[in-house]
């Protein structure tokens, strides 16, 4: 009988999980990219794709860079704020409206 305690199973389980989601973000990498172009083009974002490698996007507010997000991990940066965390493309897009949309 193994006696594990439960903070061991998460050190043995986490690098599986890790690799699983990284493997699982890179089969799906391509549409990542084309979900997150439809989606600022439905809500009518101005956008640049910088980086197709890693996914970055520049969004835009009167021709004025005003946000970058990375369709690769989900990271929203705002440089007015300093802002910076993984939101996804939904909370990024509603972050964008609410800061220069809705304003």
């Amino acid at each position: 009988m193994i006696d594990e305690t439960l903070g061991d199973y998460w050190r043995g389980i986490k690098p599986i999980l890790k690799e699983i989601n990284q493997q699982e973000r890179t089969e799906h990498y391509d549409e990542r990219i084309e979900y997150a172009i439809k989606q600022f083009e439905e809500n009518n974002i101005d956008y640049k794709l910088c980086n197709v490698s890693n996914g970055h996007f520049n969004l835009y507010k009167d021709k004025k860079v005003v946000m970058s997000f990375w369709s690769w991990t989900g990271k929203c940066y705002i440089p007015s704020t300093g802002f910076s965390d993984n939101i996804g493309i939904r909370n990024c897009i509603k972050k964008y409206r609410k800061m220069f949309i809705n304003a």
